[in-house]
């Protein structure tokens, strides 16, 4: 993980938000791959390395309906099993949230197979199309509606019985990549909301004013707030993610180094809910018309709410911060 990766999707989600999404989960992967020195296969490894510097899309997709994210444990539902010809595997069951959806070309599937969990390679998307179904149910979500992070039906896919990535639970270490990555991606919506508004108010001159309403001290007042959160926030993330660059190979220093990278996340996604609320207020009514009126705010408020479904996020990451604290110190 470097400054420059948080610059990036920071600066791609002013964009878009979805987008910057579906990178994020893309780089994660190779990221923590390349950080943990998760034991891939070799020939795995190499088709991924060529492919990602194509272009292609990858993901993990291991939420489930009733499992609901897998980071806080629990076996899937989903399951594979081995074929009659014992030289593939038949993949079986339902997952949700799969960012990128059907765009995506490559899927590591989390499931159950021979009583542990396991992650398996699934080639491209059209390996097994007639057992590879998707349910567009994303189009009309809360957040992110053009990440299509649809839902997922494998109805005995055939995959190659040496696609098995990785058998287990997987790395120990804390997801760094992806916590300083997803809270890149919100703060840069936020900051796009800021940029915005300011637009507005510049541009906006009502009939009774005369002038622009970024003339008047209560807007100036509201626009300050926003770049003080924003500022902070920024800061925070910004300064952990250059010291992580910086290489923690100490396993100690690296479990006190995430409960930073989790409290810059927390401090990241509340500047994102406050700032582009505050937005929607500054703008007024026009932030709410019709569509083809509309401000991009209306977007930005939404697209940041999904940054309090991905963890470590509220209570839960305060709680984090506060158990380390008490039981091994903070250095601020």
């Amino acid at each position: 993980m470097s400054l420059a990766d948080c610059e990036s999707s920071t600066e791609l989600a002013k964009g878009s938000t979805s987008l910057a999404l579906i990178t994020c989960m893309q780089l994660h992967i190779f990221g923590a791959v390349s950080e943990d020195n998760l034991l891939w296969s070799r020939h795995l490894e190499h088709f991924c390395e060529r492919d990602f510097r194509q272009g292609e899309l990858f993901n993990s997709v291991a939420s489930e309906p009733v499992l609901g994210s897998p980071s806080r444990g629990g076996l899937p539902s989903s399951y594979a099993e081995l074929s009659a010809d014992g030289k593939s595997l038949k993949l079986y069951g339902h997952k949700n949230w799969v960012t990128g959806g059907a765009q995506l070309d490559h899927l590591l599937i989390r499931l159950r197979y021979e009583d542990e969990a396991v992650v398996i390679w699934l080639l491209q998307k059209e390996a097994d199309p007639s057992a590879l179904r998707w349910a567009h149910t994303w189009q009309h979500a809360l957040s992110l509606r053009a990440s299509e992070s649809d839902d997922l039906f494998l109805e005995g896919v055939s995959v190659p019985i040496d696609n098995i990535i990785q058998q287990g639970k997987g790395s120990s270490k804390s997801p760094t990549w992806f916590t300083l990555l997803v809270a890149a991606t919100y703060l840069g919506a936020a900051i796009a909301a800021r940029d915005e508004v300011i637009r507005y108010a510049l541009e906006r001159v009502p009939t009774a004013l005369g002038r622009p309403i970024a003339t008047l001290p209560n807007i100036q007042r509201q626009l300050g707030a926003l770049d003080v959160r924003l500022l902070a926030a920024r800061s925070l993330l910004f300064e952990v993610a250059s010291d992580w660059g910086m290489g923690i190979s100490d396993e100690v220093l690296s479990q006190a180094h995430y409960v930073k990278v989790t409290a810059a996340k927390y401090v990241a996604i509340e500047a994102a809910l406050n700032v582009t609320q505050d937005a929607l207020k500054i703008a007024g009514g026009a932030s709410i018309g019709p569509s083809h009126e509309a401000l991009a705010l209306e977007r930005y408020f939404r697209d940041v709410r999904a940054g309090l479904m991905h963890p470590p996020s509220g209570d839960g990451a305060l709680e984090h911060i506060g158990h380390h604290t008490t039981t091994q110190g903070l250095p601020l």
